[in-house]
């Protein structure tokens, strides 16, 4: 028999921990300073941590990532931030990152058209810049989601019996995973890049 607090919560599918736990993984090791995770309440409402609230929505993660003094993010962070959930979520249904992005990651897909269009405006007139620069973050997704599954797992049962996951308990988790304790994204993409992970 269900209590009076597993009541006031729909049970939302796995595929929504799952997909949010992809993205606080990527900006974690963007080193994102702020990240929190919500799943909404029956009335598709999220209160993050400070009152900031999410009306109309299943599922969230925040996060802040800044570079220097720019406070302009890496394009590949924020690009591959933005692709991580539904890669995440591409593993566990085995759908298509292609076809999640027409369906249960539809706001991530425009955000990261709006991020393609400043990167190619950017570019000085270099021919299909932007195409590169998703392709890019699109393979490092995708191998960075395969190497850490197990800690997107972990992460996304966590965010199930939360619901609301704030930064400090977020951030423990990670910095708790012995897996993530020499984890550097640079030396991960070089590692990509040489062909060394899978």
């Amino acid at each position: 028999m269900e209590n009076k607090e597993q009541q006031r919560f729909p049970k939302w599918e796995r595929y929504l921990s799952i997909h949010e736990a992809g993205h606080a993984l990527l900006a974690y090791l963007w080193g994102a300073s702020f990240i929190e995770i919500g799943i909404a309440d029956e009335n598709r409402t999220i209160v993050f941590s400070g009152g900031n609230e999410h009306n109309d929505c299943k599922a969230a993660c925040l996060h802040s990532l800044w570079h220097g003094d720019e406070l302009t993010p890496d394009p590949k962070a924020m690009l591959s931030i933005l692709i991580a959930g539904a890669a995440a979520e591409s593993v566990y249904t085995g759908q298509s990152i292609d076809h999640l992005m027409t369906k249960t990651a539809k706001s991530d897909s425009k955000e990261i058209s709006k991020a393609l269009e400043k990167i190619q405006k950017k570019a000085c007139g270099m021919p299909d810049h932007s195409e590169w620069m998703y392709l890019r973050s699109l393979s490092l997704c995708k191998s960075i989601v395969s190497i850490y599954w197990k800690d997107i797992e972990a992460l996304a049962d966590l965010v199930e019996q939360k619901r609301m996951t704030s930064h400090p308990e977020i951030i423990n988790f990670f910095e708790s995973r012995e897996s993530l304790k020499e984890a550097r994204i640079y030396q991960l993409i070089d590692t990509i890049d040489r062909g060394e992970a899978a």
